[in-house]
């Protein structure tokens, strides 16, 4: 005997970066179809690590022959979500369910930060500028915050604006002769940080 089966096809829509921050909204799209009349449901569960699996959508679906359900959710990252991730699509209430995986991304808490200065040598009494930005691992720049400079162990509190800093710094005339450190670091106020 034959025993005729659905044929499912659920799509997952590529992301636009494969690196989110926290914070960040990863936006999961995609479509259903079905090679006959469907009712059951649709669930999506964001999988990161070996056990922290979430569920972060549920829908009822009457699915038509051959048209496809689309949908289109936005899921804001969070600190427990550290690490590799994908969704996984799953519809139920047929004759067996069909499950499909996302690409794997990333949710990190490491800022991109950059720091320079205009000049490398310089006497006592100079004037130098320290200049420096900070982006999202996807490339977006931190729009305004704070962040901490440090130089011989001394710390000044910088502003970021649109992403980017400039500090100017009139050195001392006994400063010593040699090396000196300059350091910078950020967190912005969903927990992502960088040095």
């Amino acid at each position: 005997f034959l025993v005729q089966l659905a044929l499912a096809d659920i799509n997952v829509d590529p992301f636009l970066t494969d690196k989110y921050n926290i914070g960040d909204k990863v936006n999961i799209k995609g479509s259903v179809l079905f090679d006959e009349d469907v009712q059951g449901s649709m669930k999506i569960d964001l999988s990161c690590g070996e056990n922290n699996t979430l569920p972060v959508y549920f829908t009822l679906l009457d699915l038509v022959l051959e048209t496809p359900q689309e949908y289109d959710i936005v899921v804001p990252m969070r600190e427990s979500f550290v690490g590799k991730c994908s969704f996984i699509v799953t519809v139920e209430g047929i004759a067996e369910n069909f499950q499909q995986s996302s690409d794997i991304f990333e949710v990190t808490d490491e800022l991109n930060v950059d720091v320079s200065v205009d000049k490398l040598l310089a006497n006592p009494g100079d004037m130098i500028i320290i200049s420096g930005s900070a982006k999202k691992m996807n490339g977006e720049v931190i729009e305004d915050g704070n962040g901490i400079l440090i130089i011989d162990g001394d710390s000044e509190l910088v502003e970021l604006k649109d992403g980017v800093f400039e500090y100017p710094l009139q050195l001392q005339s006994s400063i010593d002769s040699g090396k000196h450190d300059i350091e910078f670091s950020l967190q912005d106020d969903k927990g992502n940080k960088g040095e």
